[in-house]
């Protein structure tokens, strides 16, 4: 009980911090009020912030990885059956049989792992917006810089990289699948 007082208190001093810092500095009425209409300069951007990107995006089948009644369905030790993998590259040396993808597992949180592409489905091309998401991805693909998909080096976000990455997901989809 003692502890959770003190986290209490602690929560209670650090808002108390939060706030004074916030109301610090009230507007003075004196000053002369700026034309809404002026341009106003724009802030230079977070050096932190996240652009979305282009990536291949598949769901994972469900276990068996055959056709079957849905009850026999299971999901992946890692990920659920049907969850949204967004696929970073391939080990081209094995013909991109196993693939590195990175989503949500079971408990919620964002993993990377290395899987079988014919466990992949629906192959498409999306934009990520989600941060979490795209810093997984810049994590494993610094961690193996030649692995993430490139194209003559084209920046992620460019409508050229999603055509390159459209035509790469349909050839996966084509040749896991049969069909576009």
């Amino acid at each position: 009980m003692k502890r959770f007082l003190a986290a209490v208190s602690l929560a209670a001093a650090a808002a108390a911090r939060w706030w004074k810092l916030r109301t610090a500095l009230p507007e003075d009425p004196t000053a002369p009020h700026e034309n809404p209409t002026e341009a106003q300069p724009a802030e230079p951007p977070h050096p932190n912030a996240v652009h979305p990107e282009w990536c291949v995006v598949a769901n994972l089948l469900p276990y068996p990885y055959n056709p079957g009644p849905k009850a026999d369905y299971r999901s992946h030790r890692i990920f659920p059956a049907g969850a949204k993998l967004h696929v970073i590259g391939g080990f081209a040396g094995r013909g991109h049989e196993v693939v590195t993808v990175t989503g949500t597992n079971h408990q919620g949180r964002i993993v990377t792992s290395n899987i079988t592409a014919r466990y992949l489905g629906g192959w498409r091309v999306s934009l990520i917006h989600r941060p979490a998401v795209l810093h997984a991805i810049h994590r494993a693909s610094s961690r193996y810089p030649a692995h993430r998909w490139n194209h003559r080096n084209l920046p992620f976000d460019s409508p050229e990289y999603e055509a390159v990455l459209r035509e790469r997901a349909a050839g996966f989809q084509e040749w896991l699948h049969g069909s576009r």
